[in-house]
């Protein structure tokens, strides 16, 4: 039996009352009983961002079908705005508990074309996903919790997994990938690792090169909270260079 201390329960109740506050903002049908564990509360990503996200993707990825990856589909925030836009959604997620969640969720808001399976991304398959080409994958990996945000520079290294065994397992499935990070991520290691990649894909004769995009989002009340990274397809720019819109 797992026990938690006083104090500890004191101050995750304290982050959850905090984030209760923005429930609207994180699923505008919460009243209607979306369901959310303690560290959905504050790793979920916002409706609006991840409406514009998923409208962002449709409108990119010039197909008749569009088959998306969420790959830590949590308790299905963003399984939800791609389902609205794509043809079918698959999940990858290592909590039973989320995976329930995420199927409350999505049945609030209407939406079933997606599947979910419960496993680690970095052991997952093709088969996993109905060996359907994925045209695009969608990474919001855990971050470590709240206190990046008392960080100056947020290093790769407190992602979880592995931020380059995520992007090695990611580019199995396709180039066309979208990454959710912290505002305050260190962009400059962001760049070098994704230029390292970029040869290592022109040497596998997969691609040319990994072409990449940064786009800084606002969040709550016109906080700049949320960096995006956009590779191969997604890229809204011509020549071969990183972007930022501010």
């Amino acid at each position: 039996m797992t026990r938690t201390s006083p104090e500890r329960s004191s101050k995750s109740q304290t982050a959850t009352n905090k984030f209760f506050k923005k429930r609207k903002y994180l699923f505008s049908r919460y009243d209607r009983g979306i369901k959310l564990d303690e560290e959905s509360w504050y790793s979920v990503t916002p409706e609006s961002i991840a409406e514009y996200i998923a409208e962002r993707v449709a409108k990119t990825i010039n197909t008749d079908e569009l088959y998306v990856l969420d790959a830590f589909s949590g308790c299905g925030g963003n399984v939800i705005q791609f389902c609205k836009v794509a043809t079918k959604v698959f999940g990858c997620e290592i909590d039973q508990t989320k995976i329930d969640y995420l199927h409350n969720n999505c049945g609030i808001y209407g939406v079933n074309n997606y599947s979910v399976v419960l496993r680690d991304y970095l052991e997952s398959s093709a088969s996993d996903f109905e060996e359907k080409r994925i045209d695009v994958v969608f990474l919001s990996p855990p971050w470590g919790g709240v206190g990046y945000t008392q960080m100056e520079k947020y290093k790769l290294e407190y992602v979880y997994p592995n931020f380059n065994e995520i992007l090695t397992k990611s580019l199995e499935f396709s180039k066309n990938l979208v990454l959710f990070l912290p505002r305050n991520t260190d962009v400059t290691e962001l760049c070098s690792v994704l230029s390292i990649y970029s040869k290592q894909m022109c040497k596998l004769g997969r691609q040319q090169e990994i072409v990449f995009e940064i786009e800084r989002l606002g969040h709550y009340k016109g906080e700049t909270s949320i960096l995006m990274v956009y590779t191969g397809d997604l890229t809204r720019i011509e020549n071969h260079e990183i972007i930022e819109h501010l």
